[in-house]
């Protein structure tokens, strides 16, 4: 693939690239391709110069949006955190956003995960987390890792804080709603798995309410999308983060949740990382219900999503995902 093959789609991308030595030949190589958006690099590789960690200064990412109306907080507000946090070191520089927000243009950055952790697609409950945190807490981490991660969330929670807030109660209002405008238009069976959802409701505005009071009102930068997929290891730098469609001021345990359920640390850097992430932030006494809770929804909230894709596009990997999600909901 090469760079004039994304013309049609952004043609305003030809004039941003041709102060960077790049024109229409410029090769790319697909970095990864998720639901929402596919990543690219820009560049011709020299000898050495695609190791992983390596900040190759004439190498570039593109990313290319599939949806631009999709349930995140809306380009504008993804674009303002991104830069918020590569201001700060957080994030891979961005250096251009196409006027319709489909096209994103950065520095690249190698990941080097492969070689630092191999936590990656391990998916854990709100049960499961609770039996880990209820083991003694550790003096240290097992791995210099998962400091490597403590250390971007908190760093992260210490940003700006965004003017667009979103509360748990909201963000489950806002999908409840969607949800409930799309079930006539769905199949049987999305209709069926909708149903199951919004019969969880009570032991839903539970959970939240039990975040909510844990949370003591703080709000924060926060990503909510921390997976796996958007962590960046480089080798010899810090972790950074990428993909920021979800960011908004919100509650700790939302960035928390998304880490917990994802990333599948041991049961000693589960407990460590908790315990220094809530305490740097004040909450020192936060019970082990209260991060259930928030995994729990964070999974709540994958369903909402995947049905919502479900309806859109009639995909069976929405369904898919709907169904792993729900397999982690008590």
């Amino acid at each position: 693939m090469i760079l004039a093959d994304l013309y049609a789609f952004c043609p305003s991308i030809r004039q941003a690239v041709a102060g960077l030595g790049c024109d229409g030949q410029t090769p790319l190589r697909l970095l990864s391709s998720g639901l929402s958006n596919d990543n690219y690099v820009m560049g011709h590789c020299q000898p050495g110069n695609c190791q992983p960690g390596n900040r190759v200064q004439n190498h570039y990412a593109v990313r290319v949006n599939r949806d631009v109306s999709s349930l995140g907080v809306g380009r504008e507000n993804e674009v303002w955190a991104w830069r918020q946090a590569a201001s700060g070191g957080l994030a891979p520089e961005l250096l251009w956003v196409s006027p319709d927000y489909h096209c994103y243009l950065s520095r690249y950055v190698a990941d080097a995960s492969l070689n630092i952790v191999n936590t990656a697609g391990t998916m854990r409950s709100g049960a499961m987390i609770a039996a880990l945190l209820a083991g003694p807490l550790p003096t240290a981490p097992s791995s210099r890792a998962v400091t490597r991660l403590q250390e971007l969330l908190c760093q992260l929670a210490a940003l700006p804080v965004p003017e667009l807030t979103v509360s748990t109660l909201e963000q489950w209002q806002t999908y409840y709603s969607a949800l409930q405008a799309s079930v006539t238009s769905a199949s049987a069976d999305v209709q069926q798995a909708i149903c199951r959802v919004f019969d969880r409701r009570p032991q839903i505005l539970e959970w939240i309410t039990t975040m909510t009071d844990a949370q003591q009102g703080r709000w924060q930068f926060c990503h909510r999308d921390l997976n796996p997929c958007n962590v960046l290891w480089p080798a010899d730098h810090p972790c950074l983060a990428i993909d920021f469609e979800y960011t908004c001021s919100a509650g700790p345990l939302n960035e928390l949740a998304t880490v917990l359920a994802t990333h599948g640390w041991s049961a000693t850097d589960t407990r460590w990382l908790c315990r220094e992430y809530l305490t740097q932030l004040g909450l020192t006494d936060m019970p082990h219900q209260a991060i259930a809770a928030a995994v729990n929804m964070y999974w709540i909230f994958s369903c909402c999503w995947a049905l919502l894709q479900a309806v859109a596009h009639k995909e069976q990997q929405h369904m898919d995902w709907f169904r792993q999600s729900e397999l982690m909901l008590p």
